[in-house]
């Protein structure tokens, strides 16, 4: 962050992981949207399994800052440990819950 002159805390960012069938994506977010996304981390090479999840974490030494973790649902999922949940997310989304207990709240707005 000293590059970027930027005082650094850990708790003012969040990581932000994106898998997809051809790359993995990691980006800093700051809290308050007041910095830009600073990358740090991309590959070709890791493919979206939580084994490559677990090596990405490690390399960016996740437990020495322990960011806040966001990402897409096949992301969360993959670090709560529900891989094989994915393939009911359709169904149970529909529901209002995704599987073992976790609620994402679906509501209606009243307009």
């Amino acid at each position: 962050m000293a590059q970027f002159e930027i005082e650094y805390d850990a708790q003012k960012w969040r990581l932000f992981i994106d898998l997809c069938k051809r790359s993995l994506k990691a980006l800093l977010l700051h809290n308050g949207n007041k910095y830009a996304s600073i990358p740090v981390g991309h590959s070709v090479r890791y493919k979206e399994c939580y084994e490559n999840l677990a090596i990405i974490l490690n390399k960016l030494k996740y437990k020495d800052h322990m960011w806040t973790l966001c990402g897409d649902l096949k992301v969360i999922f993959m670090l709560l440990g529900l891989q094989g949940e994915i393939q009911n997310i359709h169904s149970s989304c529909v529901s209002g819950t995704v599987g073992k207990g976790v609620n994402i709240g679906l509501r209606e707005s009243g307009q």
